[in-house]
């Protein structure tokens, strides 16, 4: 059950730094426009950076928080006429 709270906590957050990531696009593009200097690179590493934390979180809440199987049923009935 802690599992599954977290899970929709780490989606929560994805999305909120995924929008984050999208509201900077119109700065990043504008940092190739000017004089790219050392704080231009870091800039858009960091804006990467967060996008992939982001990836991250969100991959990691949905499998926190989907339905896991119980294999064991479905192999108990292969072979079965229904």
């Amino acid at each position: 059950m802690i599992k599954k709270i977290f899970g929709a906590f780490f989606i929560l957050i994805s999305i909120f730094l995924g929008l984050g990531f999208l509201m900077q696009i119109p700065t990043i593009i504008g940092t190739f426009s000017t004089n790219f200097t050392g704080y231009s690179f870091g800039y858009i590493f960091g804006s990467l950076l967060i996008l992939g934390i982001a990836i991250l979180l969100f991959k990691l809440g949905l499998k926190w928080t989907s339905k896991k199987s119980n294999p064991t049923e479905n192999i108990n009935n292969i072979g079965i006429n229904k």
